[in-house]
Formats: C-alpha cells, structure tokens, sequence
C-alpha cells in the first residue's frame, strides 16, 4: 500500500495542460502539517469492514486532500494567516485548496481506481449517500 505513489497517480490525473495547478498542489501536500498520519482512517476503516485495506488507498488520499483543503480554508474563515506552504503565494494557495477539495477527489472517486461497491456508497442518490452495503441511513 503505497499512499504516496496514488497521491502522485492522482495529481496526474489533473489535464496535461495543468501543470501549475499540479504544481501547487502538489505543493499543498508536501507540505501538510497534520499531527498525525489522516490517511490511514479510510484504511482502517475498510480493513475493519472487509478485512482488506488496500482497496481503500484511492479514498486514503481523497481524505487527506480534503483535510488539506479543509484546514487552509478553515485557516482563512478564522482570520488566521494560513500557512502557505513552499513558495506559493496566497491565490497559488487558495486555487489549490480549492482543487484539491472538490475536483480532484471527485476525479478519483469517479475513477476505476475506487472498487464499484465503494463509488455507489458514495453517489448520492435522492441526496443520501448510502452505507457499502447499500442500505439507505436510518431517518
């Protein structure tokens, strides 16, 4: 399970001819504070479920490019000087936050990266999101 080399799969997936949104980015990540590692939930959260964590590492990295997202945006909406990261400036910063929150997961999520039991979990239908089992949530 390499969180890593499917963080990279997935910056590619971005149109070639975005490159400095790649770039930044890819930026954003390198440069993440957290305290500890928020990729692995999604795959302890599979393996508990069935028994295997691999297939989760697509959603490992769409969790830790929303918590990147999440963090710089909450930064911002408490008034705080986001920490930027690198060399970005605070446009480079927030288009990246931006991308990686909305886009670029779902681009993973859509992708045939994410097993298909996993992608209907998440396809909203009727504005639910069903459970992997297929069960509506409980009202």
């Amino acid at each position: 399970m390499d969180i890593d080399a499917e963080m990279q799969a997935t910056l590619e997936r971005l149109a070639p001819q975005a490159d400095a949104v790649r770039a930044a980015v890819a930026e954003r990540v390198r440069n993440r504070e957290f305290t500890h590692p928020l990729s692995v939930l999604p795959l302890i959260v599979h393996a508990v479920e069935t028994g295997a964590p691999e297939p989760a590492v697509p959603l490992a990295v769409v969790h830790e490019l929303w918590w990147i997202s999440a963090c710089h945006l909450d930064d911002l909406a408490d008034g705080q000087v986001a920490h930027l990261g690198g060399d970005l400036g605070g446009a480079e910063a927030l288009l990246a936050a931006f991308v990686g929150g909305t886009p670029l997961p779902l681009l993973v999520v859509q992708s045939q990266a994410v097993p298909e039991s996993v992608r209907g979990a998440l396809s909203a239908r009727d504005r639910e999101v069903l459970d992997p089992r297929g069960r509506r949530p409980v009202e």
